[in-house]
């Protein structure tokens, strides 16, 4: 038996949207739970005193390009595009009429 076979066979089975909720489940506490333990091994007063030695002058130019990045017209053309899209009650997307 194939992989994708395999796959197949459990998707068939009763109980495959409840696994699925619980692998994805137990996946992001894994995640949280990495992030976490990272987290703790910063120093962040280290962090905050390099953050305190960069200069204003090269901080408020790049802060102005990232918000100008975030801004323009390929970021609102990615929200059209999500919002025109709707989910059917089996999640796959489909076109809406306003994308035929």
């Amino acid at each position: 038996m194939t992989g994708a076979e395999a796959l197949s066979a459990i998707r068939q089975h009763a109980h495959w949207p409840a696994w699925r909720r619980a692998i994805g489940i137990l996946f992001i506490a894994a995640v949280l739970a990495l992030i976490a333990r990272k987290l703790g091994t910063i120093d962040w007063n280290a962090v905050l005193e390099a953050l305190r030695g960069f200069n204003a002058r090269t901080l408020l130019p790049a802060a102005g390009w990232h918000t100008a990045s975030h801004s323009g017209p390929h970021s609102w053309s990615r929200i059209e595009v999500r919002s025109r899209k709707s989910r059917t009650a089996s999640g796959r997307c489909r076109k809406t009429s306003s994308t035929r």
